[in-house]
């Protein structure tokens, strides 16, 4: 497995044990999402934590462990990435059709800062392969999924 850890956010102290114990519990499990404590800038815990707003799922890749085999077996498409690898990882996982664990315990310490404006522009290309990793799996589900979530953003961004 892979564990992702951005540079501004930290892991709670048991959440590679956490994530250990949920792969020996199911060998076949290729993902794991984890609820996240927001904290500011400044590292102070903010009121509100995101565990609930399971149809956005936060985009955020220190909040994901993901199988090292799969990244493999998909290394043509990760190669061309440049920076949407968190809406890679959810993907990829969903088109493999194996088991995916969600959890709302909040595993990861999540450091709020501002959006990027241009994001959906520096992620264009991204989501074209990404959408054609989708196509070559076949997968009708995740297709589905990635449909609606991103095909408006796809046909309207001209």
């Amino acid at each position: 497995m892979v564990s992702y850890l951005e540079d501004d956010d930290w892991w709670s102290v048991n959440e590679l044990e956490r994530v250990r114990h949920a792969w020996q519990k199911n060998p076949r499990l290729v993902y794991f999402y984890n609820g996240r404590i927001d904290v500011s800038i400044e590292g102070k815990r903010l009121k509100h934590t995101i565990t609930d707003n399971w149809n956005y799922w936060g985009w955020n890749n220190s909040l994901v462990s993901i199988s090292r085999k799969l990244l493999s077996d998909n290394i043509t498409h990760l190669s061309r990435l440049r920076i949407a690898l968190d809406i890679f990882n959810f993907f990829v996982a969903l088109s493999s059709h194996a088991p995916m664990l969600f959890t709302k315990e909040c595993l990861t310490y999540y450091r709020v800062s501002q959006p990027l404006k241009s994001r959906f522009y520096d992620i264009w290309e991204d989501l074209l392969v990404i959408r054609k990793m989708i196509l070559e799996h076949k997968s009708y589900d995740a297709f589905k999924r990635f449909s609606e979530m991103f095909a408006y953003k796809i046909f309207t961004a001209f």
